[in-house]
C-alpha cells in the first residue's frame, strides 16, 4: 500500500475535523491514514500532518516520520504564533494565506513548502 499518514488535530471538536475525515476517506484506497487528537497516540510513518495543534511536537516524535508538515494560517514568515488568521480577520483582513511548512524546533520556523490564499467574504 502507499504512504502511512498520521494527522494530529488537538481538538476533536475543531471545525476542521469533518473536512479531515472526508479527506482521509478519499485517501484510504491508496494510503493508510489515521487521525489522532493527542500526541501520545502518534505512531510512526511517512508523513505527519499537524493541523491546529496546541502543543510543540518534539524532535523524538518528528523523527518517527519521514516528514512532518505544519498547516499554519498565515503568510509565513509573517504571522508566526498562535491563531494569526483570527487576528487578521478581526483587523479587517479580506483574505488569509495558509502555509504548509516543515516542523522544526522553533515554532513556525521550518522550511516553507507551499502557500495558498483564501478570500474571506465580507459577510
Amino acid at each position: 500500500m502507499g504512504l502511512k499518514i498520521e494527522v494530529l488535530c488537538s481538538s476533536p471538536d475543531h471545525p476542521v475535523v469533518p473536512w479531515l475525515v472526508q479527506w482521509m476517506d478519499k485517501k484510504l484506497d491508496d494510503h493508510t491514514v489515521r487521525l489522532v487528537h493527542f500526541k501520545a497516540e502518534l505512531g510512526f510513518g511517512d508523513i505527519l500532518f499537524l493541523i491546529s495543534v496546541s502543543q510543540m511536537i518534539e524532535s523524538d516524535i518528528r523523527k518517527r516520520f519521514r516528514a512532518t508538515a505544519v498547516v499554519h494560517a498565515s503568510d509565513l514568515p509573517e504571522g508566526r504564533g498562535w491563531s494569526p488568521h483570527v487576528w487578521s480577520i478581526l483587523n479587517g483582513g479580506e483574505s488569509i494565506v495558509v502555509s504548509a511548512l516543515e516542523a522544526a524546533e522553533q515554532m513556525d520556523g521550518g522550511a516553507i513548502w507551499a502557500k495558498t490564499r483564501i478570500e474571506i467574504p465580507k459577510t
